[in-house]
């Protein structure tokens, strides 16, 4: 088993930053939804896939999905 207390290494964070090295700075989008379904990111429309790769940069420079 894993030791919950072992600090993961550097190298993991391939699609993301580290809680030390992400920004406090907000960023603030508007995303917009038809029948549940991002369509628009401050009032620009994208197909669906666009939409995703534009938003996930986004997310990994503070560092979301990081659990620490």
């Amino acid at each position: 088993m894993e030791n919950p207390w072992a600090e993961p290494p550097e190298e993991i964070y391939a699609m993301t930053v580290s809680p030390e090295k992400a920004s406090n700075k907000p960023r603030y989008i508007e995303l917009y939804f038809k029948k549940g379904i991002p369509v628009k990111i401050d009032g620009k429309t994208y197909p669906p896939v666009t939409l995703i790769n534009k938003l996930m940069p986004w997310g990994a420079k503070p560092g979301l999905g990081v659990w620490t």
